[in-house]
């Protein structure tokens, strides 16, 4: 499962969920299945840069313009939500299977 930081809205990755999900969709489906609180947090736009270079990106700058178009909305999938492919597995047995993978 992949989301950006901030992300404003819902996103969805082909063949894998069932219709789009949020970040604190994600996090209350973890919640449910660690039995402990998660919670989605925003990550400040400012701290992008720093935080992709720790993760190894050698320059994080497309990468940023890209989550900015994203959630700025002059980025969006070909033909907007009715071009996207929707998957047929729901959210939290995607996130029970990452969690089991972990184990």
């Amino acid at each position: 499962m992949i989301a950006a930081p901030n992300r404003q809205g819902s996103y969805q990755r082909k063949s894998d969920v069932l219709g789009f999900v949020t970040p604190d969709d994600i996090a209350k489906g973890f919640s449910k299945i660690l039995d402990h609180l998660v919670q989605a947090e925003a990550i400040p736009r400012d701290t992008w840069e720093t935080l992709f270079k720790a993760q190894g990106t050698a320059n994080p700058e497309p990468r940023m313009r890209m989550l900015d178009g994203f959630n700025e909305g002059w980025i969006e999938f070909e033909s907007g939500e009715c071009g996207s492919i929707k998957g047929e597995i729901e959210l939290e047995t995607v996130l029970k299977s990452l969690v089991d993978r972990s184990n």
